[in-house]
């Protein structure tokens, strides 16, 4: 609720009604079933990942995939799952992807990624499209490399003990975070 408190929020004055439904892969249908019945045909959908193939299966079950209805997926992943059986019903499927998957860049890098066996299959699926965790893991890493490097450019580095228990910071941690949030 808490990703989706904006829409909740909206303003009074716009003729908009929104029902809430909490579900899990249990109730899915169930609760599909009761928004088929109200005739609703909006959904945001927010569900884990590894539950939507689930989620996919009880519209298909209930036959909600025609053009009457429109599915907003706040999951960064939805290219990643079969979605073959959707493809002729002219459903409304929206969702968003973090990562350009047409970047000559990104190409290079999904492509070194292949070679790391056996975690480079997990990491691109089975449809070589690079899931958002993993892709988010790769900036962050990259980010904290890059700031690494352009603060090893104006500091010498050197290892330090750091300690919990003690309040001595790092000398450079100031710096490092600078550099990190200009990347």
């Amino acid at each position: 609720l808490i990703k989706l408190r904006e829409l909740v929020r909206s303003p009074a004055n716009r003729d908009l009604e929104v029902h809430l439904r909490q579900a899990d892969p249990e109730s899915y249908r169930a609760v599909l079933k009761e928004i088929k019945s109200k005739e609703i045909h909006n959904l945001v959908v927010d569900t884990r990942p590894e539950h939507m193939h689930l989620f996919l299966r009880g519209i298909l079950q209930l036959q909600m995939n025609d053009y009457k209805y429109h599915y907003l997926f706040t999951t960064f992943d939805i290219e990643t799952f079969d979605l073959e059986d959707f493809k002729y019903n002219f459903v409304n499927m929206t969702a968003f992807r973090i990562v350009d998957a047409e970047d000559v860049g990104v190409r290079e890098i999904l492509k070194d990624m292949e070679r790391f066996q056996p975690v480079g299959h997990s990491i691109l699926n089975k449809s070589l499209i690079i899931k958002a965790e993993p892709a988010l893991m790769y900036d962050s890493v990259h980010v904290f490399a890059i700031g690494l490097q352009t603060l090893e450019q104006s500091h010498t580095l050197r290892i330090s003990n750091v300690s919990c228990e003690e309040e001595l910071p790092w000398d450079g941690g100031l710096s490092l975070i600078n550099y990190i949030n200009s990347t």
